[in-house]
């Protein structure tokens, strides 16, 4: 049998045009007003009921990991945009990344307050940060081996570091953004650049 369509789309097209719906406007308040934000307000916003809420999410929270994974997809499509512009140098592939986060923060206030702020007020966005920093971690680990046909034995050292420089682009970003690091933008991206090739370049070539 097949399906009927209702307004030129099929179910499964309009359950998705939904669940885009709300996470537009989850994103629109959570970058405004942060986690305190409810279902209803949420519904309002994205002009629908209740019930096509709960047909996407279960509750609040999940809505909650889907804007902010909506924001971590755009940060990191830009990244790899970039590095893919980049002549593959180690230093210009660490540069492109921290200047994709960095963008982040300057481009679009509401994401930068998603990414960087609300997590810190929210267990769930908290855990959901972590993961995303270690799924980041890995990739930086996997390009910089790839790069550099790294043996598996040098892996291990590798592996720990891409943990170290992406958490401390993360807190490097924080501090920046909170006034602690006291540089203009041009400065954070290329001393953090300095500081991670160098921790890189140990990790796959010192002793």
């Amino acid at each position: 049998m097949t399906e009927r369509l209702y307004g030129g789309k099929l179910a499964d097209e309009r359950r998705a045009q939904r669940r885009a719906q709300l996470v537009a406007a989850g994103f629109e308040l959570l970058g405004n007003t942060g986690s305190s934000t409810t279902v209803r307000a949420v519904c309002a916003e994205a002009g629908l009921t209740s019930r096509y809420f709960y047909e996407s999410f279960a509750n609040l929270d999940e809505l909650l990991v889907a804007v902010f994974d909506e924001v971590m997809a755009r940060t990191i499509e830009r990244a790899t945009a970039a590095i893919g512009a980049t002549d593959g140098s180690l230093e210009d592939t660490v540069a492109a990344l921290a200047a994709a986060f960095v963008a982040i923060t300057l481009d679009d206030p509401k994401a930068m307050r998603i990414g960087f702020v609300e997590a810190w007020g929210s267990e769930t966005l908290m855990r959901r940060r972590v993961q995303t920093l270690h799924s980041c971690a890995r990739l930086v680990a996997s390009l910089v081996a790839a790069q550099l046909q790294l043996p598996d034995a040098r892996r291990a050292g590798l592996d720990v570091t891409a943990f170290v420089i992406m958490g401390g682009l993360l807190e490097s970003v924080l501090g920046w953004l909170d006034g602690s690091l006291a540089v203009d933008r041009d400065t954070l991206i290329r001393e953090y650049t300095a500081a991670a090739v160098a921790a890189l370049r140990q990790a796959t070539t010192g002793p």
